[in-house]
């Protein structure tokens, strides 16, 4: 049995890479934040790969950032939930064949 609520965030993160595929043309980067949402970040990663991009994810990318995280994490516990609020940052990065050699 499938969740119809995860096949809707497959197909949705699917879309979502083949709409960034022709903003790069033969190369450039983008950059992405995004929090986890239980596994559609990762599959959104995946799928990139798989269309030919380089993928780099990084958790703590900005100092201001990471500390109203931190402090949300202590003192916003209720109202605070890491996995659909804090966004990570993705590079998406597409690199010529003239590069890649």
């Amino acid at each position: 049995m499938v969740c119809t609520k995860y096949v809707r965030n497959v197909a949705l993160t699917a879309r979502s890479v083949t709409l960034v595929l022709p903003l790069f043309g033969t190369q450039g980067t983008a950059l992405v934040f995004a929090p986890l949402r239980g596994e559609t970040l990762a599959l959104f990663c995946q799928l990139a790969q798989q269309a030919g991009l380089h993928v780099s994810q990084y958790h703590q990318y900005d100092a201001q950032v990471w500390d109203v995280h931190q402090k949300m994490l202590k003192e916003g516990k209720d109202l605070y939930d890491e996995n659909i609020h804090y966004p990570r940052l993705i590079t998406l990065t597409k690199a010529s064949v003239a590069q890649v050699m």
